[in-house]
């Protein structure tokens, strides 16, 4: 079994559990999570144009997901861009959440260590992680008592400045 047959499914598993993981929080109102941002952003920052969102769903605990898929050119294989969005029950307990997945972020994509994010919300942390010929970007980034998360899994990541820029405007909706 070649590493690409064994990576691409593993990578699949481990996003999925992130989104689990990340969803744990107890929250009020569950918000849509397609409606942070649109198809047009979404393309805009990964450079290929998305199809449709998969998802809007919410997990009826105040947590709301949404996946677009793309194509990378001369890159075949997976290619996600995933929305997360958790509504706390207020600011302080977004910000104990925050802290305390920022203490334990080991999981989900990998060993390399979270970097913060100053000017995004009240507080964020990027991190990469690289596995086989897979890359992948995730952003988690609180204000008031909304949190988003933004993964991206792809052969070639989007550039940071691009990234940030999703979440500032995710977060300012």
């Amino acid at each position: 079994m070649g590493i690409n047959q064994f990576a691409l499914p593993l990578v699949k598993i481990v996003v999925a559990v992130g989104f689990a993981i990340a969803g744990l929080a107890e929250a009020n109102s569950a918000p849509d999570a397609c409606a942070v941002l649109t198809a047009a952003e979404v393309s805009a920052a990964v450079g290929q144009p998305v199809g449709p969102p998969t998802g809007g769903s919410q997990n009826g605990e105040g947590g709301g997901q949404c996946e677009y898929g793309f194509e990378v050119s001369n890159q075949p294989g997976f290619n996600s861009f995933g929305v997360e969005l958790y509504q706390f029950k207020s600011p302080a307990e977004a910000q104990k959440w925050f802290s305390s997945h920022l203490n334990n972020s080991d999981d989900a994509i990998g060993t390399q260590k979270p970097i913060l994010e100053p000017g995004v919300g009240d507080a964020a942390y990027s991190k990469l992680g690289v596995l086989a010929s897979i890359k992948a970007a995730e952003w988690v980034a609180v204000r008031g008592s909304r949190r988003i998360q933004i993964s991206v899994v792809t052969a070639a990541l989007p550039p940071h400045d691009r990234l940030r820029a999703l979440v500032l405007a995710a977060l300012s909706r």
